[in-house]
């Protein structure tokens, strides 16, 4: 189970790091192996897929979304821990 202290701190750089356009920030607490699924993503890659797969690939990912949307700004409305993922409910304004 992920406890949620570790669910609040990938909260805390998503939305500082989305707020402030810092791809470091954004990263930091994801692991090589990680899996990202979002409807997002299947709008910004045009090829359907909603996951992506690994931290290089979803480093390309966000510094490619934040490159396309400059002024977006984010608010994370929940954040829910399971036991082997976390979902970050946002919207984007």
């Amino acid at each position: 189970m992920i406890d949620q202290a570790t669910a609040d701190a990938l909260r805390r750089h998503w939305d500082d790091g989305w707020n402030n356009y810092d791809l470091e920030t954004i990263m930091a607490p994801f692991a090589t192996d990680v899996v990202f699924s979002s409807p997002f993503v299947a709008r910004l890659t045009g090829d359907g897929t909603t996951t992506i797969t690994g931290y290089d690939a979803l480093r390309a990912y966000i510094a490619d979304s934040l490159a396309r949307v400059p002024g977006i700004r984010y608010t994370v409305d929940g954040t829910y821990a399971g036991t082997d993922s976390i979902v970050l409910a946002y919207t984007c304004h």
